[in-house]
């Protein structure tokens, strides 16, 4: 096995720390189905880009946020298929070259961004319903290149 130095396989595409936006959890006192939601959906957004130069650093930074839900709030059918409604939100400023081509922003956004956080999403959900009288909902891995192709 070889040792690489870290500092030199940094990405140019970097973040800072993530802050939870939102968080929502509520037992469906009139589900009467199995204790586990199989059906989560995520949308990610860039709410903000900003252009940051000065002297040595010439880049973008955006904000983006993920969120992941059970339910879409505008269909009420929909919302009693759940043992639980659960939505959580998390966000976070990123950084990249102002030299990237827009698609490649937008992929990196779609891909890297959305992995890094739902990477902090997971254990949230975890956490939420281990602690609730449901199953404990332990999310896979996601392939968010899939969803950037489309």
């Amino acid at each position: 096995m070889t040792k690489e130095n870290i500092d030199k396989l940094e990405s140019a595409f970097q973040f800072k720390h993530p802050i939870l936006k939102g968080i929502f959890f509520l037992p469906n006192n009139k589900y009467k189905g199995n204790k586990k939601t199989t059906s989560l959906n995520f949308n990610t957004r860039l709410v903000e880009v900003k252009k940051v130069e000065d002297s040595e650093n010439k880049f973008q930074t955006g904000n983006v946020e993920l969120e992941v839900s059970n339910f879409d709030s505008d269909n009420d059918a929909e919302i009693n298929k759940h043992p639980y409604l659960l939505n959580v939100i998390m966000q976070a400023e990123f950084r990249w070259p102002n030299n990237w081509a827009e698609e490649k922003v937008k992929r990196f956004i779609k891909v890297n961004a959305a992995s890094l956080l739902f990477s902090y999403i997971r254990p949230i959900i975890s956490d939420i319903t281990g602690m609730s009288e449901f199953e404990r909902e332990d999310l896979p891995f996601i392939d968010f290149s899939k969803s950037a192709d489309k």
